[in-house]
C-alpha cells in the first residue's frame, strides 16, 4: 500500500474538497452532492460483492446518482406543468412543421431524385409524428439523454471533489492500485499468509 500523505497535505486536500465540492454544489443546485452518495454506494456494493474499489467504479457510482437525481428532480418539476401546455407545445410544432416544411439538399435530391410517391411518403410521415405516442416517445427519449449528459458533466465535477476530499480523509488516493512488495521477504510473507 502507497505510503500515507503527510498531515498538513491531507488538511489541505480535505478542505479544498470541501470548499470546491461546496462551489459545485452551489452551481449545481446542489445536484452535485449526489456524487459522492453514488461513490460510497458504489463502494459498498463492491465491498459486499468481494471486489476492490477503483476510480473508475467511483465515476460511474456518482454519474448515475447525480443522472438519477437529475431525473427525479425534472420528474417532479415537469408535474407542476399547468394541464394542457404538452398538447400545446405538440400542436405548435405540428403547425411550425406544416408553415415551414423541411426542405432536401439538392446533394440528396441528385442522389435520391423525388418521386411521384414523395408527397405520399411526407403525408404519411407527418401523421404519424403528430400522434401523441411519438411525441411522448421522444420526449422522453430526449430527457434521459439530457439526464444522463448533465449527469456525466454534474457527476464528474463532485466525483473529483469528493476524491480529493477523499485523499484528505484516508491519506491515499481511493481506488489506487496497492504497490508491489519492495523486497523477497515481503513476497514470501504474502505468498504464505
Amino acid at each position: 500500500m502507497p505510503p500515507r500523505a503527510s498531515n498538513p497535505v491531507r488538511a489541505l486536500a480535505l478542505l479544498g474538497g470541501l470548499a470546491l465540492l461546496a462551489l459545485a454544489a452551489a452551481v449545481t443546485f446542489g445536484f452535485a452532492l449526489a456524487a459522492p452518495v453514488g461513490m460510497l454506494i458504489a463502494a459498498v456494493v463492491l465491498h459486499k460483492r468481494k471486489r476492490r474499489y477503483s476510480r473508475g467504479s467511483g465515476w460511474v457510482g456518482a454519474v448515475v446518482a447525480t443522472s438519477l437525481a437529475l431525473g427525479v428532480a425534472s420528474s417532479l418539476a415537469l408535474r407542476r406543468v399547468p394541464p394542457g401546455t404538452f398538447e400545446k407545445v405538440r400542436r405548435q410544432a405540428i403547425g411550425e412543421r406544416q408553415r415551414h416544411p423541411p426542405h432536401v439538399p439538392r446533394v440528396l435530391q441528385r442522389i435520391a431524385p423525388p418521386s411521384p410517391a414523395t408527397p405520399l411518403i411526407q403525408a404519411k410521415t407527418d401523421s404519424l409524428t403528430a400522434t401523441p405516442g411519438v411525441f411522448w416517445t421522444l420526449t422522453i427519449m430526449g430527457a434521459l439523454i439530457a439526464c444522463g449528459i448533465m449527469g456525466a458533466i454534474v457527476g464528474s465535477a463532485g466525483w473529483a471533489c469528493a476524491t480529493i476530499a477523499a485523499f484528505g480523509i484516508l491519506g491515499r488516493w481511493p481506488g489506487a492500485r496497492r504497490a508491489p512488495p519492495a523486497d523477497d521477504a515481503d513476497y514470501a510473507a504474502a505468498l504464505t499468509g
